[in-house]
């Protein structure tokens, strides 16, 4: 039960362990303890809901990019090859979801430790965006913004981000 709950909570941002807080609509909230599930397991889908939050971020973000006729040809670079990157972690969790179809014994560490790579990436990737919606970058200044974040040393967020520079040029 907890597989599925975290394959649609990569993709979606939310599963059905997930409650809606009273006074905020788009605050997702676990309920605190369900009997039947351990402790540790909620904090790992947690983990994994976190995830798919910050890919329905991105997801959203591109798809306003697109949606605005006025969006400049740096940042629709930029956009385009945010969507490959994406692309690539829906291919992971369909390679995930396929392992999990034949190996029911998978447990939620298996997805935590298979997408390691974009629970390091995705928060910085919507710091990045956040930035650039924030402070209006435009044009060559999105350029120096993303090279800022390629002199991170973490191996995986400067590589990606070295091929949002390279789309951009």
């Amino acid at each position: 039960m907890a597989l599925h709950e975290a394959l649609i909570a990569l993709q979606t941002g939310c599963s059905g362990l997930l409650t809606l807080k009273q006074d905020d609509p788009y605050f997702k909230k676990r309920l605190p303890t369900i009997p039947y599930v351990h402790q540790g397991e909620l904090e790992i889908l947690d983990r994994l809901t976190q995830l798919g939050q910050h890919y329905r971020t991105l997801d959203e973000y591109i798809q306003n990019i697109f949606k605005d006729k006025k969006s400049g040809l740096y940042i629709l670079s930029f956009a385009f090859e945010l969507r490959s990157i994406l692309q690539t972690y829906l291919n992971c969790l369909k390679q995930l979801e396929h392992e999990c179809l034949i190996d029911t014994s998978l447990t939620l560490s298996h997805l935590l430790i298979s997408l390691t790579d974009y629970n390091l990436l995705f928060p910085s990737l919507v710091s990045l965006i956040n930035k650039l919606q924030t402070n209006g970058y435009r044009g060559c200044q999105i350029l120096d913004i993303i090279r800022r974040y390629t002199l991170d040393g973490n191996i995986i967020l400067s590589s990606t981000m070295k091929k949002l520079l390279c789309s951009c040029h």
